[in-house]
């Protein structure tokens, strides 16, 4: 197993200073992926959508996609026995459940009664790490198309977005979880 490719999806500063500095560093190491949009807590759908569609122009026969927040350990030997052990037709992302969660309507993850009227939420995973097969990658880019953005990108892309895909959402469980 190889690892093909490593990259930080970033959004746009609201600054320059800070936008030549990423430009140095693109420059420097090739492992920024830059999207045209607000790098805000709010714009994190948009980015994942971002991402995909370059990933489909840019990658169109991976095998996986592991997209994981910038906080989180990677236990790489973990993730590699996963991967090796999945079958790569069964349409299925995993991830860490999000479990029987209902919209807060203030603070950082709060939702309005217009961006989300109903009590609870689909089954979603929590963002520190989800694995894609990278034939969920142009089912997810269609439901991107076609479904009106929600703020909380992982309700947004595993919950939302992947029902109206038709890929399975499923919990790791284990110690490879």
């Amino acid at each position: 197993m190889s690892i093909d490719g490593f990259a930080f999806i970033l959004g746009m500063p609201d600054n320059n200073v800070t936008q030549i500095q990423i430009e140095e560093e693109s420059q420097t190491h090739g492992d920024i992926i830059q999207i045209e949009r607000s790098d805000l807590y709010r714009s994190l759908s948009l980015k994942v959508a971002g991402l995909f569609n370059w990933l489909h122009r840019h990658c169109p026969k991976m095998d996986f996609l592991f997209k994981v927040d910038d906080d989180v350990y990677v236990n790489v030997r973990n993730l590699a026995q996963f991967v090796q052990s999945h079958n790569r037709s069964d349409l299925s992302i995993f991830g860490h459940s999000a479990g029987n969660l209902f919209p807060a309507r203030d603070g950082k993850w709060g939702l309005t009664v217009q961006e989300w009227p109903w009590k609870d939420f689909p089954p979603y995973f929590l963002g520190p790490g989800v694995i894609f097969p990278g034939d969920t990658i142009l089912l997810f880019l269609a439901a991107f198309q076609t479904t009106p953005l929600n703020p909380i990108d992982d309700l947004y892309y595993s919950g939302i977005c992947s029902e109206k895909a038709g890929v399975k959402v499923r919990g790791s469980t284990g110690p490879t979880r």
